[in-house]
């Protein structure tokens, strides 16, 4: 039966739902919303006050950041709001920003990025918000957006700044490319091709996670602990070898299983207890399922596929073997048609309150989901290289991992350069372990 949406509803995919519930398992556990950050680097400083006014201007021309979660008669879950609503400032758009302190301006801006994460992920309401930080002297300045990742994923944020970033230079951008498309209907037909792609994609799970997950118990006393951000950056000369050294280890264009490889060999001493010997890395990585082509069109909402990735933890020792293990498991995820299955199992998935959805994902991963979650989003779709005359010296997206694990971490391009941010809740692991696993991976990503 065909149920159609209509302007006023935007039927959510399964992926949406699926991140909403581990939003809210996330906000359970550690009283925390799951937002990312997203920051752009300028070589000097244009004017504060016009940056944000234009800022609020642009984000009142979209209706959708006013809505909220509602269910459809059918059970379907769909995103509610009013085309017809007038321009005004609400809650769900918020500015604000400061100078930085005398010291060195890259790194008292990580610091400052770590603090307004958690300024935010703690502020209930809003659903973008826009902090701007300047040095002292106007030599540099940053713009750090910041997403509630209901509505937004790492490309449908790159496209609203590079959209908000066009409106700054004094352009006209194509808002037509943000407009929500409402999907035909609320794809609740087809129960039972649905229902096999389900337990499809759930026997493959199965066979993935058929061992002990090793796992960093979270600390007690999460609610209380804040988010730690730490990142490293590649040169584009570093990179270009990067690039070429996985290719020759994994293959053509296979740069995500040798990245991932690299990153449980950096891990694998912070894992590596007695009480774990014999358990498997367990991680979970999200991928963008549509073209790059077609992504430019999209903004809102999520657009993601997820794949899953198993190995003994003794195997991240030999990386350049681990490189090709994982290249096989993603092959044959694609060959199984995993996220195609897991995407249609997780449009029935959504009949489920989102609380019996969190229930159920616990129960079904053990309470232990991934071992560390990995992303690599390759280069971004923010493409402007000036903002009101300033020069664009970097881009970086800093994630916030649900809980459990806690911990993640996600590499990023921009202008040929590689940065890779980790992520984790304190005290699932310690500044120094952090800085050791990035420095581990730099030096092994670069062997």
């Amino acid at each position: 039966m065909r149920i159609p949406s209509s302007p006023h509803k935007r039927y959510l995919n399964g992926a949406d739902w699926c991140l909403r519930a581990l939003a809210l398992g996330t906000q359970k556990q550690t009283g925390r919303r799951l937002v990312f950050a997203v920051s752009v680097a300028l070589d000097a400083s244009p004017a504060a006050s016009e940056l944000k006014r234009q800022f609020v201007i642009f984000c009142q021309q979209f209706p959708v950041l006013r809505g909220r979660d509602a269910r459809c008669w059918c059970l379907a879950p769909y995103w509610r709001y009013s085309v017809s609503r007038g321009p005004r400032v609400p809650e769900e758009i918020r500015v604000g920003g400061g100078v930085l302190p005398e010291s060195e301006g890259s790194t008292a801006f990580l610091t400052r990025v770590e603090q307004t994460i958690n300024q935010y992920s703690l502020i209930p309401g809003w659903r973008v918000a826009m902090e701007f930080y300047q040095t002292q002297d106007n030599a540099k300045s940053f713009v750090l957006f910041l997403f509630d990742h209901v509505l937004f994923d790492a490309k449908g944020a790159d496209s609203f700044i590079q959209l908000f970033l066009q409106q700054v230079n004094g352009a006209v951008p194509a808002l037509s490319d943000a407009e929500v498309r409402p999907r035909a209907d609320a794809q609740l037909d087809g129960w039972v091709n649905r229902f096999k792609n389900g337990q499809q994609a759930n026997r493959c799970l199965l066979r993935l996670m058929n061992q002990q997950t090793a796992y960093l118990p979270l600390p007690s006393m999460l609610p209380s602990r804040p988010i730690r951000i730490h990142e490293i950056c590649f040169t584009p000369e570093e990179a270009k070898r990067i690039q070429e050294r996985a290719f020759a280890v994994a293959g053509y264009l296979m740069f995500a299983p040798y990245a991932l490889a690299t990153a449980a060999s950096a891990f694998y001493p912070v894992f590596n207890r007695p009480e774990m010997e014999g358990f498997d890395y367990v991680v979970s990585t999200s991928t963008d399922k549509q073209r790059a082509a077609t992504r430019k069109r999209h903004v809102f909402f999520n657009d993601l596929s997820f794949l899953f990735f198993q190995f003994p933890m003794r195997a991240a020792v030999q990386r350049d073997t681990l490189a090709a293990i994982l290249r096989e498991q993603l092959v044959q995820q694609a060959r199984d048609g995993l996220p195609a299955s897991l995407e249609e199992g997780n449009l029935l998935m959504r009949i489920f309150p989102l609380k019996m959805l969190w229930a159920f994902l616990m129960k079904f991963y053990r309470n232990r989901m991934s071992s560390f979650a990995f992303t690599s989003l390759g280069e971004p779709q923010m493409t402007i290289s000036e903002v009101s005359g300033c020069r664009v010296t970097d881009y970086i997206h800093f994630p916030v991992i649900p809980t459990p694990p806690g911990l993640g971490l996600i590499l990023c391009q921009h202008a040929g350069k590689l940065h890779a941010v980790l992520s984790c809740f304190e005290g699932v692991i310690t500044d120094e372990e952090a800085k050791a696993v990035l420095a581990r991976f730099r030096e092994k990503i670069l062997s």
